[in-house]
């Protein structure tokens, strides 16, 4: 553990801090074999170190080399009192002496749930998840402290500071599409006890989503997912969760009720904090859209099945920083084919048709053909040759816009979508005759900032904000892409 790591998580702990836990550690099934050892969440896994084993294993299984042992839930209790259920664990090592056959083991757990004990998967069911997002309080720009006033007594003179946190009205959005709602929340962390020099506050913005019905646990995860994503558009830039706490069931105390509450944490992917980000370098920040919010979330989960794989084409790779410029630029044309084939169709004739033109075009085949030519021609050139080719799909998604957005991406569509497609071809075949025609270095990268533009503007257009609302966003925003587009992508980011 660095040190750096907490002993223990705090309640203003984040998936990006390091912490422990010493306790003993058992399966569900068998509570009477505890066996002592230490839970690690670190940077990149959740470890599990115990000092023995969870199964009963004799010297001659260990000699056996097999399949990792898994178990769904691992139950811990921690040398203060806390509660752990770590969740889909396998372990990745074991040692043992001999002759004694005393050893130790070492799991890989997927999740960490801290405060309640869960038997199964199927106990994993709960009332509600709140997530705070890197970058959430910059996008809703609501500043939380208000200037600092100052009491003075008959004299003039300053006898006190007052320091306030102004508590920002709770939103609530129905949203049908999904059954649940999403609520705009907070909270505030208090930067441990106060001392002689400072005492630090911490205003956290939280989207809470409450469904009609308790709901298991992969569903929330799902969730998490899917508002990452989401803001991740309107934003402009990766955001990833910080903080997520799931509510259980209600408690009856003495005079009030409240509802159990779940630390869970995991390794987002791709997840890193970077820098702040100011609202200006926001493609959308929520002021902009908030008249639309409720018809954005409510679109974005009606259509969720209709643009998954767009979304995971376009956000894979958005997070992930370490591709290959041409791997980038490929996997956004992916998601536009991809788009063009789910949402807009494409295809020269309609299938009934097409079935006697692929017919014909079969039995005219020579019956000299060798089988593997056939079997490529037949499954491959004849199969799709009814499907748009990637230029005439790119120019009938850019002839669909309105021409001031067109601009937006490109001021010559016909030659942007031959080189885009040129390019295209180059990168997944190499061929020598199509490499002077393909884009390269900043030209490359133009390119690609032009084609991750017009995949954000036909997702917020899904999300139902209208092309003249997306210019004007583009229009007032100072985010990179934004500023990029305004300058004829000279600027590379």
């Amino acid at each position: 553990m660095s040190q750096d790591a907490e002993k223990e998580a705090r309640l203003d702990t984040t998936l990006f801090d390091s912490f422990e836990y010493q306790g003993y550690f058992w399966l569900p099934a068998t509570p009477d074999r505890k066996i002592p050892g230490v839970v690690r969440f670190a940077s990149s896994d959740i470890t599990l170190s115990l000092l023995g084993m969870l199964v009963e294993t004799t010297l001659q299984q260990l000699a056996v080399v097999g399949p990792p042992f898994k178990a769904d839930i691992i139950l811990g209790q921690a040398q203060n009192g806390k509660k752990l259920t770590l969740y889909e664990c396998t372990q990745i090592g074991t040692s043992t002496t001999i002759p004694h056959g005393t050893g130790s083991s070492t799991l890989s757990a997927g999740c960490l749930l801290i405060g309640k004990h869960f038997g199964s998967k199927a106990d994993l069911l709960f009332h509600s998840l709140s997530i705070n997002y890197l970058h959430l309080e910059e996008w809703l720009a609501y500043k939380p402290f208000p200037p600092q006033d100052e009491e003075k007594d008959a004299a003039g003179e300053t006898t006190t500071y007052l320091s306030r946190y102004v508590v920002p009205d709770k939103l609530n959005y129905p949203v049908a599409s999904l059954g649940c709602d999403i609520l705009i929340d907070s909270q505030m962390f208090f930067g441990g006890f106060a001392s002689f020099h400072k005492e630090s506050r911490e205003h956290v913005a939280l989207l809470t989503v409450k469904p009609a019905a308790k709901q298991p646990f992969d569903w929330f995860l799902e969730r998490i997912v899917d508002l990452q994503n989401l803001l991740t558009l309107l934003i402009g830039e990766p955001t990833f969760p910080k903080r997520t706490v799931l509510y259980g069931d209600e408690i009856a105390g003495p005079g009030f009720t409240y509802r159990e509450d779940i630390q869970l944490f995991f390794h987002p992917a791709h997840g890193k904090i970077g820098e702040r980000l100011h609202p200006v370098k926001m493609l959308a920040m929520f002021p902009a859209v908030s008249a639309h919010f409720g018809t954005i979330l409510d679109s974005w989960f009606a259509k969720r099945e209709l643009l998954e794989n767009v979304c995971d084409l376009f956000f894979g790779v958005i997070y992930n920083n370490y591709l290959f410029l041409q791997f980038r630029f490929l996997g956004l044309i992916q998601a536009l084919e991809t788009y063009c084939r789910r949402v807009q169709g494409g295809k020269y004739l309609p299938e009934a048709d097409y079935e006697k033109i692929a017919a014909a075009l079969k039995a005219a085949l020579p019956t000299t053909t060798p089988q593997d030519l056939r079997n490529s021609l037949v499954q491959g050139k004849i199969k799709y040759g009814n499907e748009y080719s990637l230029r005439k799909r790119l120019r009938e998604l850019l002839c669909s816009l309105e021409d001031d957005t067109t601009k937006l991406v490109t001021p010559t569509l016909g030659k942007f979508c031959e080189e885009v497609t040129a390019t295209r071809n180059y990168l997944t075949h190499y061929s020598s005759e199509l490499q002077a025609q393909a884009f390269k270095g900043g030209d490359l990268y133009a390119a690609y900032l032009r084609l991750r533009l017009l995949v954000t503007i036909v997702l917020l257009k899904e999300l139902g904000l209208d092309e003249k609302a997306i210019r004007d966003l583009l229009a007032n925003s100072h985010s990179r892409l934004a500023e990029s587009a305004r300058m004829g992508y000279t600027v590379y980011v």
